[in-house]
């Protein structure tokens, strides 16, 4: 288990990386006069845990393993989403897609 410290300074590292985020103009469609939104722009696919979620319900019951996993990376791609205020500068929405390890068989 890791020291209180490492903690801290984990969540200090992430509160001080800001060039990974750049400003987005305001999308119209998606900002309400009462509530101001702000988006980032990022490159998703550099998001640390806890900036995105990733539901992957998409496992083989017979090798317990994703579907579509790549013969020669052992990668396959799940269907993920960013947090609320970020933007995918691959996809222009929240959602992304991100390679996970697998075993093929």
């Amino acid at each position: 288990m890791p020291h209180w410290t490492e903690c801290i300074t984990f969540i200090l590292i992430i509160m001080i990386q800001p060039n990974m985020i750049s400003p987005l103009q305001k999308d119209p469609s998606t900002s309400s006069s009462s509530k101001d939104t702000m988006n980032h722009t990022v490159a998703c696919i550099q998001l640390r845990l806890g900036q995105y979620l990733c539901n992957n319900t998409n496992i083989d019951p017979a090798t317990q393993q994703p579907h579509g996993c790549s013969k020669e990376t052992w990668t396959a791609k799940i269907n993920c989403i960013a947090v609320d205020g970020l933007r995918c500068n691959e996809t222009g929405t929240r959602n992304f897609q991100m390679e996970i390890p697998c075993k093929w068989t």
